[in-house]
């Protein structure tokens, strides 16, 4: 069964890893000797890197097989984030999953106007949000939530950033593995293939083994770039079914694939005006939230950004929000244009099975998100050891021991693999209180308090900022309190 599986992965695994000699991390600290690699020891501290192509390797090999690794290391500029690594990478975090319920957000009660406005706001929203995270970051010269909170505001309540990425990460990670699993096993019944491997259970268990496994093990973002290729790629054949879809009227009454359809999947389109401003609206909101979450990791998308300055961050964030809002705009028109309000949560599960343009499309979806989900994990792992060092001191110089890493991320994705196994059928749920309450937390709230304090002391047009600020702060917990009661009621 799935749960010995599980049992393996989490026990079994980390008691073979744990067996292995700690000397190995003593001699990997002395190898530093006698490369041109100079790390200053200490969590926090600032880590001095002459670049050399012995450097990288030697740190590379450190990383991956034993040595240190922290969430607050700086990557050598060699092995750092490109503009357009960069931009690919969030692109494929962001749309492959962020582009399939939008129709549905839309059909819950947002008119045209509301929705084709929203989607943008939101954007420009998130945006702003993000370089707020940046901005706090040079400010306080830190280099993660944790420690730009404590030194903004203190470190008392630094656990709360940490705690909101993890439930943030952890929540998106299971509805990941609920999507790429229902996709999946769309395709391949598609493909015929039937029993368990035909199934929900193994279409979320066999990508976790591989490629995931490996995928979450690496330990930068850069790495992770030509895996967002193929998210890309996915993403833009998957329009352009859906365009091709509505414009030969396959499911419209009387097309190919309009008998396959039952009755909940069957296209009403509204004849009169769709202009609709009500609480069901906050649906779209909420979705939207999730759709531009890339917040959760801004801190290493900022460090791994190559020669990073506030002003070419807040650039290629922009770029990659902006080929993600022109997505979503693309594929909430044409999803509700062609189902009209009986779009499903999950866009594509509305097209017929016999549809081979449409099950290709699921199968290619399915596959980027197995290749997004690795830069969720980023976030979910970073978070899991700030919480391990804030709940036990004492951990700190285990954790920054690559062996030990790697054994949580193999506890963390089996956890999240577990989840996504159980809480299958609430997914909808999961999304709609991660989106409202996380979301918004993350994306307006805990940004704009950093900033707020870390700019205290600045210059008048400082201050002068910081007051929309606190207005982003007070909407972020409007949005919060009204989508948490949509997704309870709806």
């Amino acid at each position: 069964s799935y749960r010995s599986i599980f049992d393996y992965i989490l026990f079994q695994i980390p008691a073979v890893s744990m067996a292995a000699p700690l000397d190995r991390r003593m001699t990997a600290e002395a190898s530093t000797e006698s490369t041109p690699l100079v790390l200053e020891a200490g969590l926090g501290s600032s880590r001095k890197i002459r670049h050399s192509t012995t450097a990288q390797v030697t740190a590379s090999a450190r990383t991956a097989f034993g040595g240190r690794f922290s969430p607050e290391d700086d990557v050598p500029d060699q092995n750092a984030m490109s503009p357009a690594a960069f931009v690919f990478n969030m692109v494929c975090d962001l749309a492959p999953p962020g582009m399939l319920p939008l129709s549905y957000g839309m059909a819950m009660g947002s008119g045209w106007w509301v929705a084709l406005c929203l989607v943008p706001f939101c954007m420009a929203m998130a945006w702003y949000s993000m370089g707020l995270v940046a901005r706090a970051m040079e400010k306080t010269g830190e280099k993660t939530f944790r420690a730009v909170w404590a030194k903004a505001i203190g470190p008392g309540t630094a656990w709360v950033p940490v705690l909101v990425v993890f439930v943030v990460c952890m929540g998106n990670c299971v509805v990941y593995s609920v999507f790429f699993g229902d996709l999946l096993r769309s395709f391949v019944r598609g493909l015929g293939v039937t029993g368990w491997l035909g199934s929900r259970e193994a279409m979320i268990i066999l990508p976790t083994l591989f490629p995931l496994l490996p995928l979450c093990l690496l330990k930068d973002l850069a790495a992770l770039q030509y895996s967002s290729f193929f998210g890309a790629a996915a993403v833009l054949y998957t329009l352009g079914v859906m365009v091709l879809r509505l414009l030969d009227g396959s499911y419209q009454e009387g097309g190919k694939y309009y008998q396959d359809l039952n009755a909940n999947s069957k296209p009403i389109i509204p004849t009169g005006p769709f202009e609709m401003v009500q609480m069901s609206s906050l649906v779209l909101v909420n979705t939207l939230a999730v759709s531009y979450m890339a917040h959760y990791n801004a801190p290493k998308y900022y460090r791994e950004l190559v020669d990073h300055t506030v002003s070419s961050f807040k650039t290629v964030v922009a770029v990659a929000m902006g080929i993600a809002c022109s997505v979503y705009l693309c594929s909430m028109t044409v999803g509700f244009l062609t189902f009209g309000v009986n779009s499903r949560s999950v866009i594509l599960h509305n097209y017929s099975p016999n549809d081979p343009l449409a099950t290709a499309a699921q199968g290619a979806v399915g596959a980027a998100i197995v290749c997004s989900f690795p830069l969720m994990f980023c976030g979910l792992r970073e978070a899991a050891i700030d919480l391990a060092q804030i709940l036990a001191p004492s951990l700190a110089p285990f954790l920054e021991d690559a062996t030990w890493i790697n054994i949580v991320s193999i506890k963390l994705l089996g956890v999240a693999c577990t989840l996504s196994l159980l809480l299958a059928d609430s997914a909808g749920l999961v999304v709609g209180v991660i989106g409202a309450v996380c979301g918004s937390a993350i994306m307006y709230i805990v940004p704009s308090l950093m900033f707020t304090y870390a700019a205290k002391q600045e210059d008048l047009e400082s201050k002068r900022e910081i007051f929309w600020v606190q207005v982003l702060t007070g909407y972020g917990v409007l949005i919060g309190i009204g989508g948490l009661i949509t997704s309870l009621e709806y």
